[in-house]
C-alpha cells in the first residue's frame, strides 16, 4: 500500500515514510498543546489570581519566553535556564514597573510574569510547590524567602537576606546583583551569571554550586544566626524571623 501511495505522489517510499512520520508528529504536537491549553485554563480557573494580573496562554507565554536573552557567559557559574519550568500549570502576568509592600506566591498558584521592573519594599516569599516568579527587568527586594523557582533578566538588589531552600529549582539573574546576606539550604542553586556582591554568604549544605567561598556553612551555624533558625532547612522559620527582626544574623537582633 506505501508503495503505490509513494507512486501515486511521484516520490520515493522513504520520502513518502518521512511525510508520513512528520504529519503525525504534527498531530501529537498540536494535540499536546491543545491539552496543555486546557490544562492551564482549567488550574487558573481556580488558583488564586494575583491583582491586576492578565491569564496568559500557553501560546502567549512561550512567545514571552522565547523572546528573553541568552544568559551571559560566566565560566564561573553552573546554570541553566529552562524556560518550559515557567509554562505549566498556568501563567498570569503582570505589566511594570511594579512597586509592592510585600508579594506572596501562595502554594500550587500560577507561574508569574511582570513585565517590567519589580520593586518588594518588604518580603517576597516563595511557598513550597508555588509557581515560578519571572522578572523581565530589574528586581528590588528588601528580603526574598524562595523554595522554587526565580528568574530576573535585569539586576537584582536585596537589601537584607535571600534565603533559598530547593534542590529542584534555582535562582537566575541575568545582570549584576547586590545582596546583604545570602543563605543557601539544601544545596539551592543562586545562579548570578552578571556577576555578584555580597556581604555574607551562608551554605549550610557547605559545597553547593556557585558559592566557593561562603563565609558560614552548617558547622557553625549556632554561633552566628538565631537560634530558632535550627538546621536551616525551615522556610517558615527564615519567614518569621524576617517579619519580627528583618534579619536572621544574632549579631544583628
Amino acid at each position: 500500500m506505501k508503495e503505490e501511495l509513494a507512486k501515486r505522489l511521484g516520490i520515493s517510499l522513504e520520502e513518502f515514510e518521512a511525510q508520513v512520520a512528520k504529519k503525525a508528529k504534527e498531530k501529537q504536537s498540536s494535540e499536546r498543546l491543545e491539552a496543555e491549553e486546557k490544562a492551564a485554563g482549567g488550574h487558573v480557573s481556580s488558583a488564586p489570581l494575583y491583582p491586576g494580573a492578565e491569564v496568559l496562554s500557553m501560546a502567549r507565554a512561550r512567545e514571552i519566553l522565547s523572546g528573553i536573552p541568552p544568559l551571559p557567559e560566566n565560566p564561573e557559574v553552573d546554570g541553566v535556564f529552562d524556560p518550559e519550568v515557567l509554562t505549566l500549570p498556568s501563567v498570569q502576568l503582570i505589566r511594570g514597573p511594579l512597586e509592592l509592600d510585600s508579594l506572596h506566591l501562595p502554594a500550587e498558584g500560577s507561574n508569574l510574569f511582570i513585565d517590567g521592573t519589580l520593586t518588594v519594599k518588604g518580603i517576597l516569599k516563595q511557598d513550597f510547590r508555588a509557581g515560578g516568579l519571572l522578572v523581565l527587568g530589574d528586581m528590588v527586594a528588601s528580603h526574598i524567602v524562595t523554595t522554587g523557582e526565580i528568574d530576573c533578566t535585569g539586576s537584582l538588589n536585596v537589601k537584607g537576606v535571600l534565603y533559598g531552600n530547593c534542590t529542584n529549582y534555582g535562582t537566575n539573574v541575568w545582570g549584576p546583583a547586590r545582596l546583604k546576606t545570602v543563605m543557601s539550604a539544601k544545596e539551592h542553586y543562586f545562579c548570578f551569571w552578571g556577576g555578584r556582591e555580597i556581604e555574607t554568604l551562608i551554605d549550610v549544605y557547605g559545597d553547593t554550586p556557585n558559592l566557593e567561598g561562603a563565609d558560614y556553612d552548617g558547622s557553625c551555624m549556632e554561633e552566628f544566626l538565631h537560634s530558632d533558625i535550627g538546621d536551616g532547612y525551615n522556610e517558615e522559620v527564615v519567614f518569621e524571623l524576617l517579619k519580627r527582626y528583618g534579619t536572621i544574623l544574632a549579631e544583628e537582633i
